[in-house]
């Protein structure tokens, strides 16, 4: 059985969803996205 590979992210362990952690940071959904896929950055 494989595991998420963001499984433990910051994301999850501080309990924000995608569309906060996003707002908070100042960045959009899908680089959130892609940043926690290992796809791209934040910058």
């Amino acid at each position: 059985m494989k595991t998420p590979k963001n499984k433990n992210s910051i994301r999850d362990s501080v309990g924000f969803t995608q569309e906060e952690l996003a707002m908070l940071l100042g960045v959009t959904r899908s680089m959130l996205a892609k940043f926690e896929l290992g796809l791209g950055s934040l910058c």
